[in-house]
């Protein structure tokens, strides 16, 4: 991030007339020594800046702290390096559900998960999926690639025909629009099966 948007940021933290949070962002910049100096930055070296009073300098380290936080919460991510791992992320989403639910992992450039979201919810024995409704969030939230998953209340995790036709379909899609398919993963109560490992990824 440039000093520009970092002074621009700051500048909404503090709110107020657009011209008076320029100027005390920029004040508050020289006096802790910019961004390294701001992330720890005390309320008392703040509150001697002109124009911050106490308001304003809980604020400020309010938004520090979020951003600290985001920071952590992004370095945590769980990274997906087998098709196992995947497997068992879907597992605690999805492997005990009664009916079938269809969830697609969004991952970052690394393979980690950003989030994951559910495309479809069916029945005992099937789930419609179109890929329209699995590429729209994915392309939102900048995916790199993305794992689908879908669970088999049966017990039975052997994929139908239905299952190798959508894999191919998504695979197809997913080439088209940058963002990799990965695997589809399905799960059962105490199995899964790769369809990646099964070479239809």
């Amino acid at each position: 991030m440039t000093r520009r948007r970092y002074l621009a940021a700051l500048a909404a933290v503090i709110g107020g007339a657009r011209e008076s949070s320029a100027d005390t962002a920029a004040r508050v910049f020289a006096a802790v020594g910019g961004p390294d100096g701001l992330n720890g930055a005390t309320t008392a070296e703040l509150l001697a800046v002109r124009g911050v009073g106490i308001a304003t300098a809980a604020r400020i380290l309010a938004a520090v702290d979020l951003g600290r936080c985001v920071a952590s919460c992004a370095s945590e991510r769980e990274t997906l390096t087998s098709s196992a791992a995947a497997a068992a992320y879907a597992q605690n989403l999805i492997g005990y559900a009664e009916q079938e639910n269809f969830v697609a992992l969004v991952l970052d450039a690394q393979n980690r998960v950003v989030s994951d979201f559910l495309v479809a919810r069916g029945t005992l024995t099937s789930c419609p999926v179109h890929p329209r409704e699995v590429f729209r969030p994915l392309v939102r939230a900048g995916a790199a690639a993305v794992i689908v998953a879908h669970n088999h209340p049966s017990g039975c995790a052997e994929p139908s025909a239905q299952d190798l036709a959508l894999t191919k379909r998504l695979v197809r899609c997913g080439d088209l629009m940058g963002i990799r398919v990965l695997d589809h993963v399905i799960v059962a109560r105490g199995s899964h099966i790769s369809l990646a490992e099964r070479g239809e990824v």
